[in-house]
């Protein structure tokens, strides 16, 4: 976390920057900027990561229904996505905006889960002050895979494409190309607001962290796949432990 913030809050940055000066998003400034091949290749790369990645969410989430309900995956699947397509169609901006403002607040939920288990704070803190490093194949996947999450490239187009669109509802406020006076303070409101967003998921992230591995990974589940119900060791585990936050948590997030 503390190496990865840095860097994902100076990106964040810069991608909010460009848009608010140019008044237009990543991939409208690719395309003035660079050859069209370059620019339809880099965009084509960023929809099939996008794809994959929506494919990846959604096949979770219809696991996760499914240990609850039982039903084929699939047609949670199917139902989840038409959801958020229809909301996506239907719901302006602004109001679709306040929704997912408080929908995140249920991420809240893993860092009162952490401190209902059992965790080992003394260890945990030692291994964020001085986290032990090793070449080993798992590792080095894992610190790809944080930094593959955590910087990932619709993360930029996103935050690029959130200020041309609020820039778009609130007519007063032209590109700074055109109103460089404004520049100072837009610069710090975007840092600003840069700075609390990203902390806040990256607190939310290591709490995630913090209660996957105090539960299923302390309790020998190192290889959870998406199936109808929890392996037989996490299965025993759950129906031991008192708290039905933590196994609903851990489940959904391993899946």
């Amino acid at each position: 976390m503390f190496f990865s913030l840095p860097l994902l809050v100076a990106v964040q940055e810069i991608s909010a920057r460009i848009a608010r000066v140019t008044g237009c998003g990543l991939g409208g400034n690719l395309r003035r900027h660079c050859p069209g091949w370059l620019a339809a290749g880099l965009i084509a790369l960023l929809a099939a990561a996008n794809v994959l990645n929506l494919a990846a969410d959604l096949g979770a989430m219809g696991a996760v229904l499914r240990l609850l309900i039982a039903a084929p995956a699939l047609l949670y699947v199917c139902m989840l996505g038409l959801a958020s397509a229809l909301i996506e169609l239907l719901t302006r901006q602004a109001r679709c905006v306040r929704i997912l403002r408080w929908l995140s607040l249920s991420l809240l939920s893993y860092v009162l889960c952490a401190f209902v288990l059992e965790v080992p704070w003394r260890e945990v803190t030692g291994s964020l002050l001085s986290p032990p490093l090793s070449a080993s194949p798992q590792y080095l996947l894992a610190v790809l895979a944080a930094l593959g999450t955590t910087m990932s490239p619709y993360l930029l187009f996103w935050q690029a494409q959130q200020e041309v669109d609020e820039d778009q509802l609130n007519a007063s406020a032209p590109r700074l190309l055109d109103a460089i006076e404004q520049a100072p303070g837009e610069f710090a409101r975007i840092r600003f607001d840069t700075l609390i967003g990203m902390g806040l998921s990256g607190v939310v992230a290591l709490f995630i962290v913090i209660t996957t591995a105090s539960t299923l990974h302390a309790h020998g589940c190192r290889r959870f796949r998406a199936q109808r119900r929890p392996p037989k060791r996490c299965a025993r585990w759950a129906a031991a432990s008192p708290s039905c936050c933590s196994r609903s948590g851990s489940w959904a997030r391993a899946c």
